[in-house]
């Protein structure tokens, strides 16, 4: 058993895929906060922010936390996650 740290359905469904017991446990770090336009740094601020956030309120001793996080570039231009289909 794992505590996923995501409200993400996408991520949910993939633990789901492969038969990985978990709990969903989504924060609310502010992603705006982030100023960098690079994808890497970009995903890995994120990543650590939501990690510092639910490990304060969890820890990891009951079950190991699982974040993550993912950005979407096109052209060179960080345009983070897809707010719409267009």
């Amino acid at each position: 058993m794992i505590r996923l740290g995501s409200k993400s359905p996408t991520r949910a469904k993939i633990l789901k895929a492969h038969n990985i017991e978990f709990i969903q446990s989504g924060g609310e770090f502010d992603e705006d906060t982030i100023t960098t336009q690079n994808p890497k740094s970009f995903a890995y601020q994120a990543t650590l922010g939501k990690f510092d956030e639910l490990y304060k309120k969890y820890g990891v001793e009951e079950y190991p936390l699982l974040v993550s996080d993912s950005v979407v570039t096109a052209n060179d231009l960080l345009l983070r996650k897809a707010k719409d289909k267009n």
